[in-house]
């Protein structure tokens, strides 16, 4: 007689998922306050942070919460019998992407917010303080590193042996 997995691994499969996501909306919250007190603290600033806090992460709930309701689920015994645990068997999973997409824009909205202040900081101390210069520098190079990495292979290889020259 077949034993039912579904409920048990939807549990398992809910317990996980919610628990990262709110997990990750907590870790937005103090990136989001951080930034808010880098900008003055200023009402209005606080205002808008807030609200785009709020419908950034309601949307990505939203998708999240519509796509793991459409998994059904299979033993991964089913498929080779030195697998276990539960696999997806059918769903939206494809969908999951568009959970992440407001994610991408609220994180760059907030390096933008933080680059501003910091490169202002930067040329009215005239690079006095060697913390913020190399803060500044290794943030400038992981940019150029992932933005360079997603363009080609020979650009990459320039922008590493800059990177490497800067930590020299």
């Amino acid at each position: 007689m077949p034993i039912n997995v579904e409920p048990t691994c939807m549990i398992l499969y809910q317990a996980g998922t919610w628990t990262i996501m709110i997990g990750m909306c907590l870790a937005e919250l103090i990136f989001t306050i951080r930034t808010w007190a880098v900008l003055g603290k200023k009402k209005w600033q606080g205002i808008c942070l807030l609200l785009f806090f709020v419908g950034t992460w309601a949307a990505a709930f939203a998708v999240v919460a519509l796509v793991s309701e459409s998994f059904t689920f299979t033993l991964q015994s089913a498929l080779h019998p030195f697998l276990n645990g539960c696999l997806i068997k059918v769903g939206r999973v494809h969908y999951l992407l568009f959970s992440w997409i407001p994610l991408f824009i609220y994180e760059g909205v907030l390096m933008i917010l933080m680059l501003v202040p910091g490169y202002e900081f930067l040329v009215l101390n005239s690079g006095h303080s060697k913390l913020v210069r190399v803060v500044f520098r290794d943030v400038m190079t992981s940019a150029n590193l992932i933005i360079t990495k997603q363009l080609s292979s020979d650009y990459f290889t320039i922008i590493l042996m800059f990177a490497i020259l800067n930590f020299i």
